[in-house]
This record gives C-alpha cells, structure tokens and sequence, in this order.
C-alpha cells in the first residue's frame, strides 16, 4: 500500500473511529494530513459510507473515498499494485490473508499509541495489521419463510436434502470470510484423519444444495430477503446494518460448528 500519512495497517481505520465514536472527540485539524485517503475493503456499502461520514466529520479537509470489494479481491488487487500502490487502507479480512500480504511485503508497518492494549493474538507482531473483532460465521435465515425451530443449526444440516436449491452462499473465490469457513470445514476433517478427502466430498455436497452464490453481501442480503432461499451461511459485520432495512434476516449465533476468524 502506498506510504502516507495513513500507513497500509490493516483496520486502522476502525480502530480510530471506534474510538472516536466511543469517547464523544470532537473534529481537530486536518493540517498534515493527506487530502485523499483511499480504502480497500469487504464491509459493504453502507458500513464503509457510515465510517466515511463519521472520519471526515472528525477530519475536515480530508476525503475518504473507498472501493467496496471481497478481501481475496483486494489482496489481489494490491499484489497487482505493488509496484505503483493506489490504497492507503486495508480494512477487513481473515488475519491469514493480512499475514501472507505482509510476507509479500504489501504492507507497511505501524506502531500506533494504543498497540499494548490490544492483545498479542489480535495484532502482527510486527505491526503489520490490528484487529477489531471476531467475527462469528452464522448461518442467517428469512424468518418470513422458517421459524428458528426449523431454520438449521448446524453447518452438517445445510448439506440435508430438504434445502436443495434454497441456500444462498457468499462467492468464496472473492470472499476471504468464505474462504476461512470453507478451510475450516476441510480441517476439521484433516484433524481427525490426516487427509483431506472427507472435507472436500463436504463441500461438494454442500455446493450441489446451494441455489446460488452471491457476488456480494449486499446481494446476499437482498437475495435472502427477496428470493425462496432460506439459509445462506457466510454471513459477517455486514449484517449488522443492513438489517435496518431487512427486518426478514434473522441469523443463527449459536452454532455446534461455529468458527471465529
């Protein structure tokens, strides 16, 4: 990512507006700042939109502009940009793909002034990227179409034959949270037996219920809410706001084989 006043550490851009909505700061000067910071990230329209407001309200004078597009996408992205970097931020995605992307050297390293309080599991020892969450992986359902009693609990029953043609899954070749799942699903097979065999026949038994995958989570979203299908898994933050506006999604949290990532 390209050097600025933003360096390319993942997620810092949350972390400073949490903070800012947390503790009630008011604006300071943007004097020194960049005019112009550029952010990668798969939080979707309507969160990036929501923190773009919020940072430049606290920064005047600087411009947030995003690109809104799967974490594989962007590590691709920068991979293809490392000789002429066009982002400043990296917001979003499984620590193992900000990991490879710091060995590749695609990213730069910060140390910000609250580094001791975030937890040694939570950050790069190096200072490559910080975290801010864990995201539980749930399966979310249309509450219009299931009742939780019948929607499923656990990621073995979306393979039952009954939700053939009514699941509704995040493309995981854009997707790095689909990725984390998918990889989680193969290993804890490999665990057991050393081979991945059994986690690869789980997915494709997966992939022959699945109506449909969605480009992104805005469209997983509206495609829950719109269409027949009744229980796409993969969901993430996302969620979080658009159910604002889609009072059908309903998610499953409690999970046998939930994964935090």
């Amino acid at each position: 990512m390209k050097k600025g006043r933003f360096p390319g550490v993942a997620l810092t851009v949350s972390l400073l507006l949490m903070a800012f909505l947390s503790y009630g700061q008011t604006a300071v000067p943007s004097s020194g700042l960049e005019d112009k910071v550029v952010v990668y990230s798969p939080h979707g329209k309507d969160i990036l939109a929501e923190f773009e407001k919020f940072f430049e309200e606290f920064y005047p004078g600087v411009d947030v502009q995003w690109l809104d597009m799967g974490s594989q996408d962007v590590l691709d992205r920068i991979r293809s940009e490392k000789a002429n970097p066009q982002g400043d931020i990296w917001w979003g995605a499984p620590s193992s793909m900000f990991d490879a992307a710091a060995k590749e050297g695609l990213l730069k390293p910060y140390k910000p002034s609250w580094s001791e309080k975030v937890k040694e599991q939570f950050r790069h020892p190096e200072h490559y990227w910080y975290g801010t969450f864990q995201t539980p992986e749930v399966i979310m359902y249309n509450n219009q179409l299931l009742t939780e009693k019948d929607a499923p609990k656990d990621w073995d029953e979306l393979l039952d034959p009954k939700w053939k043609d009514k699941i509704i899954i995040r493309y995981p070749l854009a997707s790095g949270t689909m990725r984390a799942i998918y990889s989680a699903m193969i290993y804890r097979f490999y665990k057991k037996t050393g081979k991945t065999d059994e986690g690869y026949e789980w997915l494709k038994k997966l992939d022959a219920n699945t109506k449909s995958y969605a480009a992104n989570p805005t469209i997983l979203n509206q495609k829950l809410a719109r269409e027949k299908g009744s229980s796409p898994s993969g969901t993430c933050l996302e969620q979080s706001l658009t159910r604002k506006s889609m009072a059908t999604l309903s998610d499953l949290s409690s999970l046998k084989a939930g994964l935090l990532c």
